[in-house]
């Protein structure tokens, strides 16, 4: 046999794949020299990059200032180098720290409440005290914002101003007589001049905005500056401007006024009188200034000391009902308790009984006061959605955990068949009708006869009420009830207190009200409101 010979391809078959060939060659380099280009890039990138975050690294230790951040419980994570000639200071002896151990006792309150405000979300700007390595004191000026990462708020950030000489030479020029000159006053402060003969005031550029207006809106005279004092500083102002021209008197006022918008502002005024040479004033010379954000400073201020006040003396009062409400019961299982150890052998059946029943009693009794006391830890806090409340259960779950109760006390309790449509927080709900029930089994008539209710109020409110056949109570005692953690001093209302005052946190934080209607031998009715549902 002859072996066949391969057919040779056409010369016209055999360019064209050489051309195709040599096109793929062409791509492939071309692919290769982008590829390169992107490489060269990144590696350009990575290298700026690289230099940017030395040179921000660089930026952020040497600037003249202090860079700072802190997380969300105050610990200092990044201080930049710059707090050793602030604080002498290095910065691995303060990252770690809470911030508050670097600040002057006195200005604590003011820092804490500044950094609830940046968790809140605020951005704060303020000057405070700072304690240095070797126990000195230095000023800062602290311009903060919050972090937030994902969304999130976690923690806070900011730059540190070092301004101590500012503040040494504000207290030497307190304590200089120059700080009492007007030149002074009037630097940055708006100013005034008054021509008494012709009844001609110039004022600086800063008092028409201080007082509300747009410049030239603000008339030149006398007249007009007190058309724009408050009406019940009017006469102070006249008696001060008088005392000035007639007596010498020096003129500082502060006083209250009115912008054309209704709004009512603070300011600071003193001036001087000048007189010819018969001592008749021709002239008087004054500085006004902006002081609103300082009587509401001073405002919120003496609010937050009656707040503490007040706290301090719910704290105290809480103090005395909790340890009395736990008192009693204590002493019943501690004395039970000890009759059964020392002679329970001397005990019939029937007093062991007794004795064990009465300490479940006491034990349900201290789990009950416990119980209010997590539910008025977790009012502080928590914030809950209102929703439409299905009474008739509520009031059934309460009717079970009564149950016993109910039954050892032959209490007969009337519900009615609908109950209206509220809103509010069911398990919240459900304590206050078992506070309101459980007064009225315990201070109820013998056998006590309760009856619960609901009617609509004309507010769009839903009044909810508990009546008793109890002895009632009087005006004295009904003043008492529902106050926070009455004092064991104060006129004693049979235990309601605790519960009571619970009671009224509750349906306050849901948007109602409580109260009782009550008169001695008719029976008390104790109620609460809350918001309404149409329908």
């Amino acid at each position: 046999m002859t072996e066949e010979m391969p057919q040779e391809k056409p010369r016209e078959e055999l360019i064209a794949e050489l051309e195709e060939t040599r096109r793929q060659l062409v791509a492939a380099r071309k692919h290769v020299k982008e590829l390169e280009a992107t490489a060269i890039a990144c590696f350009a990138a990575e290298e700026a990059l690289r230099d940017s975050e030395l040179k921000y690294r660089d930026m952020v230790e040497n600037i003249h200032d202090t860079i700072y951040a802190l997380n969300k419980d105050g610990i200092i994570t990044y201080i930049s180098p710059r707090i050793v000639s602030f604080l002498g200071y290095e910065p691995h002896e303060v990252i770690g720290h809470h911030f508050d151990e670097f600040l002057h006792q006195a200005d604590l309150p003011r820092i804490q409440q500044s950094f609830r405000r940046l968790l809140a979300g605020e951005a704060t700007t303020n000057e405070y005290r700072f304690l240095t390595k070797s126990g000195g004191i230095r000023w800062l000026r602290t311009s903060s914002q919050p972090t937030v990462d994902g969304g999130q708020i976690v923690g806070t950030h900011g730059v540190l101003f070092d301004i101590t000489d500012r503040k040494k030479a504000e207290e030497a020029l307190k304590r200089s007589e120059e700080r009492y000159a007007l030149a002074q006053r009037a630097a940055n402060i708006g100013s005034w001049d008054w021509d008494i003969q012709t009844d001609e005031l110039h004022w600086s550029e800063q008092i028409e905005p201080m007082f509300g207006f747009q410049p030239g809106e603000f008339a030149s005279t006398f007249e007009a500056f007190m058309e724009r004092v408050h009406p019940e500083d009017r006469q102070d102002v006249l008696r001060a401007v008088d005392a000035c021209l007639k007596t010498r008197e020096d003129y500082a006022i502060e006083h209250r006024i009115v912008w054309p918008d209704g709004s009512v502002h603070w300011v600071s005024e003193t001036g001087n009188v000048f007189r010819d040479e018969m001592g008749k004033p021709v002239r008087m010379l004054g500085v006004v200034q902006d002081i609103t954000q300082r009587k509401e400073a001073e405002e919120a201020l003496r609010q937050h000391a009656v707040e503490l006040e007040d706290r301090n003396r719910e704290l105290d009062a809480f103090t005395y009902t909790v340890a009395h409400d736990l008192k009693n019961p204590l002493g019943l299982i501690i004395g039970y308790g000890e009759a059964l150890a020392e002679g329970h052998e001397d005990l019939s059946p029937e007093e062991i009984d007794r004795y064990l029943q009465a300490i479940a009693r006491s034990s349900r009794r201290m789990s009950r006061i416990i119980d209010e006391l997590l539910l008025l830890s977790h009012l502080r806090q928590a914030e809950v959605e209102h929703d439409i409340i299905d009474m008739a259960s509520v009031v059934e779950e309460v009717q079970q955990r009564m149950k016993d109760i109910i039954e050892r006390d032959q209490a007969q309790v009337t519900v009615p068949e609908r109950w209206p449509k509220a809103l509010g927080y069911a398990p919240w709900i459900e304590e206050v009708w078992l506070n309101y029930l459980d007064n009225a089994i315990k201070y109820g008539g013998n056998p006590p006869l309760v009856e619960m209710g609901a009617e609509a109020e004309p507010n769009g409110m839903v009044r909810f009420w508990i009546r008793d056949n109890g002895p009632g109570l009087t005006a004295e005692e009904r003043k008492q009830l529902f106050r926070p953690f009455r004092r064991l001093s104060q006129a004693q209302v049979k235990g309601h207190g605790l519960g009571l005052s619970i009671v009224r946190r509750i349906v306050r934080k849901l948007g109602g009200r409580v109260g009782v209607k009550s008169q001695p031998g008719e029976g008390s009715l104790f109620w609460f409101t809350l918001p309404g549902v149409e329908g």
